[in-house]
């Protein structure tokens, strides 16, 4: 009687209804409606048989969701806890990157002009956004910023500043390069780094700096009045 009593109490326990979902963490991106639509038919199941499992993944799908773990709470409870995919950078026209260099979307409903932009070949993305990834926090402190990165077809690197300057890193030790930029480059061009139009790095031992035209002052004709002596 007691077995079958208990096999019994189970049983109802496996089907009893999920009544409550709780979702917490510090997500802003995604509303709970949408994560609601992600678990669908999920929540129709009972408490004990639902695949927790696959209700991580459905809800790891949508675009701006970098991790979900689901728990159940006695009786009937479920608890989301969601973290956030943090966008560090842009990729093409509306791709974003996160802090480990993956695209998570590629279809953003934001544009985020505030961060840089990353251009390059598909497939090439992780790559690309490690370049950026260790280079944005030197530039800061060389009081600099970046606007975008592009990688060509053929793996060169170029930089592009806030205030217009191009940094050309070619295809072959740029890490070298990059650290020539910072060791050398930028403390030696710092007083007059506004004039700068272009640094090319792509030298062995050296660089070239491309200037912007000196802008010279307009000379002011000075115009004097003649009294009509008539």
């Amino acid at each position: 009687v007691v077995r079958g009593g208990a096999f019994f109490g189970s049983k109802i326990l496996l089907y009893n209804p999920i009544r409550m979902l709780i979702l917490q963490g510090s997500f802003q991106r995604v509303p709970s409606i949408q994560i609601e639509a992600a678990l669908g038919s999920n929540l129709n199941h009972g408490f004990l048989s639902v695949d927790i499992m696959k209700m991580c993944r459905q809800i790891e799908r949508l675009d701006w969701i970098d991790k979900a773990e689901v728990r159940r709470i006695w009786p009937d409870t479920l608890k989301i806890e969601l973290t956030e995919h943090r966008a560090v950078a842009r990729w093409g026209k509306e791709g974003l990157l996160n802090i480990h260099g993956e695209l998570f979307t590629e279809n953003a409903r934001h544009t985020f002009p505030e961060l840089p932009q990353l251009t390059g070949p598909d497939g090439r993305e992780k790559e690309i956004a490690n370049y950026y990834l260790s280079v944005h926090g030197l530039l800061a402190q060389a009081n600099l910023q970046m606007q975008r990165l592009s990688m060509d077809d053929r793996g060169a690197i170029r930089l592009f500043l806030e205030d217009g300057q191009e940094i050309r890193l070619g295809q072959d030790g740029v890490t070298e390069r990059l650290e020539r930029f910072f060791t050398i480059v930028a403390p030696t061009l710092a007083s007059k780094f506004a004039r700068v139009r272009y640094v090319d790095l792509r030298y062995t031992n050296g660089f070239a700096v491309g200037w912007l035209p000196e802008v010279v002052a307009p000379q002011v004709a000075q115009i004097q009045a003649v009294a009509d002596s008539g």
